[in-house]
């Protein structure tokens, strides 16, 4: 081979990792902006979610207030459910 060849085949290796670290770098770009973005999805639906429990716990204070009695006798059903069930599984 002659140098002139030699020389021609360097450049062009040359320009191949030069190519490839572009890429890299512009998919390392890609990346990092989609990322941001989940970032930003995530806090938007997280804010998302703590306002509607933050609503629904107190549409529950609410109607708790307005029959009082109501929600007693659910908790105490579910105290008896929860009961036989923990029985339940003691006996077997």
């Amino acid at each position: 081979m002659s140098i002139q060849s030699q020389e021609n085949i360097k450049q062009a290796l040359d320009l191949i990792k030069e190519a490839k670290q572009i890429r890299v770098s512009e998919a390392k770009n890609v990346i990092g902006e989609g990322l941001t973005e989940i970032k930003e999805n995530l806090s938007e639906a997280k804010s998302q979610i703590v306002n509607s429990g933050s609503a629904a716990l107190n549409n529950i204070k609410d109607e708790a207030k307005k029959e009082p009695f109501k929600f007693m006798a659910l908790a105490g059903f579910t105290g008896v459910v929860a009961g036989l069930l923990i029985a339940k599984q003691r006996r077997h």
